[in-house]
């Protein structure tokens, strides 16, 4: 299966609220551990309130896939982020880039 991102993802594992997981971002979407499937197509708000500041840590993500985790009654999401303005997306690719130090 050929590589769909178009921009590098970095992995960090951080809680997002009491039952979903981040598993890896980018600036175009993430990869989120949940504990029920969700509909592909779906739009959910996802908030990364310990990955980026406040200001810009709200994202409405498009479900693109979903599959079973490794981890029973879990599910990796893979979502794509909805477009947001320029300034958003630079400043997201500059966190991303001290995610990776």
């Amino acid at each position: 299966m050929a590589e769909q991102r178009t921009h590098p993802r970095y992995e960090c594992v951080v809680p997002l609220g009491s039952d979903w997981t981040l598993i890896d971002i980018s600036e175009g979407g993430c990869q989120i551990e949940v504990p029920c499937e969700i509909t592909v197509g779906a739009l959910c708000p996802v908030v990364f309130e310990r990955v980026l500041p406040e200001h810009m840590n709200r994202f409405n993500v498009r479900v693109v896939n979903l599959r079973e985790s490794t981890e029973p009654g879990r599910f990796r999401l893979h979502g794509c982020f909805l477009p947001f303005p320029d300034r958003v997306r630079n400043e997201l690719r500059s966190k991303l880039t001290q995610l990776s130090r």
